[in-house]
């Protein structure tokens, strides 16, 4: 599982690599010094997708609430990646701390527009999600914590959209990338 979490994130850091790359000169003999990417709070009118990893996750239903689910991801990767689409080609990192604290920032934030999020699992209850199965949700009211061991946590409220409902009550997911936009 590891190896296909490992494989999925080259492959999109490729594709972000040739898209922010794709414009630049291959025969450019001149060396300059790298450049600095904006922090996502210095962007303005820029549309931003994030990418977060987890070693592991749970989705419960909220009870009497449907198609409302508790997310909480365990063990998170310290860091949440950005990146925008063309023409801008902005991308970096951010603490996943400082992403959730942002959530409420600017006229435009998540909390006034939640975005979208897709949540990909390797593995779905311990079996190895050989179907591709992904799941479409609306998130909210992020929440961050660390636990005993130093480990980051992450909960968010999540509202299932499109057309693939979730009909679970407890779904366990191990390796795990969500993308927010």
């Amino acid at each position: 599982m590891r190896k296909l979490l490992t494989t999925t994130t080259l492959i999109i850091g490729l594709a972000f690599l040739s898209v922010t790359y794709a414009d630049k000169p291959a025969n450019n003999k001149k060396k300059t010094a790298p450049t600095k990417t904006a922090a996502p709070s210095a962007l303005t009118n820029l549309s931003l997708s994030f990418i977060q990893t987890a070693r592991a996750a749970i989705l419960r239903a909220i009870p009497n609430e449907p198609e409302n689910y508790i997310l909480t991801l365990y063990d998170v990767n310290p860091y949440t990646t950005y990146f925008s689409r063309r023409p801008n080609r902005v991308s970096g990192i951010a603490t996943s701390e400082d992403f959730v604290k942002a959530w409420k920032v600017g006229e435009n934030n998540f909390e006034i527009d939640n975005p979208n999020g897709l949540i990909i699992p390797c593995e779905i209850d311990g079996a190895t999600n050989k179907s591709e199965t992904f799941y479409i949700v609306r998130l909210a009211s992020p929440v961050y914590k660390t636990n005993k061991k130093g480990l980051i946590n992450i909960q968010y409220a999540v509202k299932s959209i499109g057309s693939r409902n979730i009909i679970y009550k407890h779904i366990r997911f191990d390796y795990v990338t969500l993308i927010i936009g």
